[in-house]
């Protein structure tokens, strides 16, 4: 399954929206983005529940 931010880019770029991903807590001017910029992919792989268990839990 795609990421939702991945899927959310490739529909916008297929349709031709303009898409606005600030990062987390830091202020963004929607003027002044010009393009998207996929920090989501540097944040790293998400962890699911069951992987984060106590082995023997």
């Amino acid at each position: 399954m795609e990421e939702p931010a991945e899927t959310l880019t490739q529909l916008a770029n297929a349709r031709g929206t303009r898409l606005l991903t600030p990062r987390i807590g830091r202020l963004f001017e929607p003027d002044r983005v010009e393009a998207v910029d996929p920090w989501w992919r540097e944040v790293g792989t998400p962890l699911l529940v069951a992987d984060a268990a106590p082995s023997g839990a």
